[in-house]
């Protein structure tokens, strides 16, 4: 399943159909790790995950994505939020550093 996951977003990123990748994972998954992070390396946009189940396969892999500085969240409405802040954020600052040039 891994490589379908990985074939989906080199199309979303090579199209550029998104500016982002938010996997959701609602059970627990074998490899998990091995193909966010495979995906997360082969494409130039970020990767998040979303974790919805339990269990010690998601505790494992939550500790190693958030390690090698994949987000991981709960459920797929806080990524959407934790993705819409750090949106907000950057949309903040370029607009301070443009009215900052204007002066």
């Amino acid at each position: 399943w891994g490589e379908h996951y990985r074939n989906v977003g080199l199309m979303i990123d090579q199209y550029e159909a998104a500016d982002i990748i938010l996997m959701n994972f609602a059970d627990p998954v074998k490899n998990t790790f091995e193909v966010v992070s495979e995906l997360a390396k082969s494409v130039s946009i970020p990767v998040a995950v979303s974790f919805m189940g339990g269990g010690e396969e998601e505790k494992t892999n939550r500790v190693k994505m958030q390690r090698s500085n994949i987000p991981v969240f709960s459920s797929p409405a806080r990524a959407m939020r934790g993705i819409q802040a750090v949106v907000w954020r950057s949309e903040y600052r370029r607009s301070r550093e443009g009215g900052d040039h204007q002066r």
